[in-house]
């Protein structure tokens, strides 16, 4: 971390990943894209900085840069580093240390290269290797002095600063395996979570679509109650409608009926005023004749009493007559 900082590779901090498996695949793809895309960068920097130099790229480096890239991008080939020409490379005199690390800052700020991208700052250490390889077989063409760094590598004597580069590297790679690795299990453990979570959520769910189906099924028996219920309903009317109808005939009936029996009530009515009449003549009549009756009765009596004592006087007579 520190080698790193000296060299002038900038550190980043990992955003917070999204939830969920997809997300973490999603995080994974963008982390190999921008690494893919960061070697192409990586690439054409090397080139344009080679071209400056009147070098041309070697064909064992660019061979070494294809099989990293094979290896990378799963058996994926890049003919743009294929296809290049080898030229003998013209010696630029800045084979040091200083140089190398120069052009290894260079390639890295020139890539955006940062510790969240070892395997890009891998390919930059190794590009940066090859280019002092190839001024080193410039120099030997020139007669010029074999870099250091190309002299420890010859002689199968890895550097002090590469090995620790090297060492630093697989720290990073190791801590960034391990933090993968605790996002897997974090996201794995939150991905059960979720999936306890939507397992209830999907129950709860099944039972409300249950309650749903069974609130259809009372629905669907109280509309067909309700369908009935009109359907009473509308033969109810209609034999409202046909009562009310009988109904107005008999009232209207009844009404004509009504009329016929007053009619006659006033004409018995008047036929027994006339009889009252006739039978109130008739007792004055009869009570006149009654009267008369009684005077003739009277007059009887009186003559009969007259009868009566005239026969009397002439029994009287007779008797006297025969005592004498």
């Amino acid at each position: 971390m520190e080698k790193f900082s000296k060299m002038g590779v900038k550190q980043e901090s990992s955003e917070g990943e999204e939830d969920g498996a997809c997300g973490w695949l999603k995080d994974m793809s963008g982390e190999f894209m921008s690494a893919r895309e960061a070697r192409e960068r990586l690439r054409e920097s090397a080139v344009k900085m080679a071209r400056d130099a009147g070098m041309s790229p070697s064909s064992a480096a660019f061979r070494a840069i294809s099989k990293l890239d094979v290896n990378n991008n799963g058996g994926a080939h890049q003919p743009v580093a294929a296809a290049a020409s080898v030229k003998t490379p013209k010696y630029s005199g800045k084979a040091d240390w200083e140089t190398f690390h120069a052009q290894f800052e260079l390639l890295a700020h020139a890539g955006g290269w940062s510790i969240e991208h070892p395997q890009s700052l891998q390919a930059a250490l190794e590009m940066a290797v090859e280019r002092e390889i190839v001024w080193s077989v410039a120099a030997r063409s020139n007669g010029g002095p074999v870099p250091p760094a190309v002299r420890s590598c010859r002689e199968e004597e890895k550097p002090v600063w590469f090995t620790e580069m090297t060492e630093s590297v697989q720290v990073l790679l190791e801590e960034k395996m391990r933090e993968m690795e605790a996002a897997v299990n974090a996201e794995r453990e939150l991905w059960q979570q979720q999936e306890a979570r939507l397992k209830a959520e999907l129950a709860s769910l099944e039972r409300d679509l249950q309650e749903s189906k069974e609130k259809e099924s009372l629905v669907a028996s109280l509309e067909r109650c309700l369908q009935e219920g009109k359907e009473r309903e509308r033969s109810l009317v209609e034999e409202g409608a046909k009562r009310e109808a009988q109904f107005k005939e008999l009232l209207r009936s009844l009404e004509a009926e009504k009329d016929n029996l007053e009619e006659r009530l006033m004409n018995q009515l008047a036929q027994l005023n006339g009889s009252i009449a006739d039978y109130q003549q008739e007792v004055a009549d009869n009570r006149e004749h009654l009267a008369e009756l009684q005077r003739e009765v009277e007059r009887l009596a009186r003559e009969r009493a007259e009868l009566e004592a005239e026969a009397q006087s002439e029994s009287d007579r007779a008797a006297r007559l025969r005592r004498t």
